[in-house]
């Protein structure tokens, strides 16, 4: 996972909160096929050539990937996904990270989906709080689990499972909050259960502008007594680039292929 900092090299740098983009025509060519058996609700094909020119990125910190230094960025939310009923739930977490996959390179781009993870690691002190009732529910004879309704059959009675909803705000980003926190509603790669006297349901999380979502503020997608949802909203990458490669992939202003050459040639990158 990456920590929050600032990165100085020799020919860049970078601060929490700059703005940059990723060059997309690295990567137009490549797709991504989404199933209805897998989402649970049809069948859908993802191209990065329908993205018109970049992808915007802000900067949010560093990470070692088998011994490289990485800068990370969370990207601007893309693709509408749909989840529904117990499918989508099971596979929600798979296919936010499949998706958002389009954009790794080996060695050189590591892309995966946005989690809750994520944004608690932008915070330094004490400002994201997780307000996790301590509460479960116990199976009944006739209640489903979201794995036994996909198997057509009861969940085992008297099993019991935790309550792990909760809603976070995060209180602000310094000044550059409005770059780190989208306006777009997307996904986060995170699932949830939350637990009522009677029944439990099971949904994904969500981000909104400036708060995360493990709860019913996100539709729940499906509940023991079988009833089934939906839910669409966007998927946000969070893109790490190998640092030695970055003048190849970002869009930054005054630096040119000699530049992109000068940083390769340095070996560490930053």
């Amino acid at each position: 996972m990456w920590e929050m900092c600032a990165v100085k090299g020799s020919k860049l740098e970078f601060w929490p909160g700059d703005v940059t983009s990723l060059k997309l025509k690295h990567f137009k060519e490549k797709t991504h096929i989404v199933s209805q058996e897998e989402n649970g609700w049809k069948d859908f094909e993802y191209f990065v050539s329908d993205l018109e020119g970049s992808l915007n990125l802000t900067f949010v910190g560093k990470e070692n990937i088998q011994k490289e230094q990485y800068l990370t960025f969370f990207a601007d939310p893309i693709f509408h996904i749909g989840f529904y009923g117990a499918k989508g739930f099971i596979n929600a977490t798979r296919i936010l990270n499949e998706l958002a996959g389009v954009f790794s390179i080996p060695g050189v781009i590591f892309s995966r989906s946005i989690t809750v993870r994520d944004y608690a690691n932008l915070t330094r002190e004490k400002e994201f709080h997780e307000r996790i009732k301590e509460e479960q529910y116990v199976y009944q004879k006739t209640d489903f689990s979201p794995q036994s309704f996909t198997n057509n059959r009861y969940e085992k009675e008297r099993k019991a499972i935790q309550n792990s909803s909760f809603f976070a705000i995060i209180l602000g980003f310094d000044e550059n909050e409005k770059e780190i926190f989208s306006p777009k509603e997307h996904w986060l790669a995170s699932t949830f259960c939350q637990t009522y006297p009677d029944h439990a349901e099971f949904g994904v999380g969500c981000a909104l502008y400036n708060q995360i979502c493990c709860k019913d503020h996100c539709k729940t997608l499906f509940s023991t007594n079988g009833r089934e949802d939906m839910e669409v909203m966007y998927l946000r990458p969070v893109i790490s680039i190998n640092a030695k490669y970055i003048g190849f992939y970002l869009e930054i202003e005054g630096l040119g292929l000699t530049g992109a050459m000068q940083i390769l040639a340095e070996g560490n990158g930053f």
